[in-house]
């Protein structure tokens, strides 16, 4: 009896020690927008079906960067950790217009099914990884941003 007592004392406290063989759960975070395209940009999000329904315009100037999670404004954009989602990964995706400004006939829509997955603005893999993850509880925090680039912006065509 002694012994299974020892035997599970033991196996609670490796249960409890910290695993440093153990995989940890990595957290994609999209944190925002970074403006590097020699042309200020207005973007409108679309975001129908959610708590913050309706549609959400900003400007981001040349170099500036736009964070998604900001609590000096009135609105947020969703996002979840594979991109601009409505309401998780099997939800709607946010739908986003980015337009030109100075050239007010320029925009480049992501709207409707993904096209391109290296350039829609929706989905995580068009986003940079921003430095090297930061370990939680539970988890390694990966950030992630999106660059409006010179080459992104040679993809524009006509506003609608």
């Amino acid at each position: 009896m002694k012994t299974l007592l020892a035997l599970l004392f033991i196996l609670m406290l490796s249960a409890c020690s910290d695993c440093e063989d153990c995989v940890d759960y990595e957290i994609n975070e999209l944190k925002g927008i970074v403006n590097e395209s020699g042309s200020d940009v207005e973007i409108t999000f679309y975001m129908e079906n959610s708590e913050m329904e309706g549609t959400f315009m900003t400007v981001i100037k040349d170099g500036d960067s736009f964070m998604f999670v900001d609590t000096s404004r009135g609105w947020n954009v969703l996002w979840c950790q594979c991109g601009l989602y409505v309401n998780g990964c099997n939800s709607a995706m946010i739908d986003v217009k980015i337009k030109i400004l100075g050239d007010s006939t320029k925009c480049i829509s992501f709207i409707g099914p993904v096209k391109d997955e290296k350039t829609d603005i929706r989905v995580i893999d068009s986003y940079k990884k921003v430095g090297e993850p930061v370990s939680t509880t539970g988890g390694n925090v990966q950030a992630y941003e999106y660059i409006i680039s010179p080459n992104l912006l040679k993809q524009v065509g006509s506003c609608k």
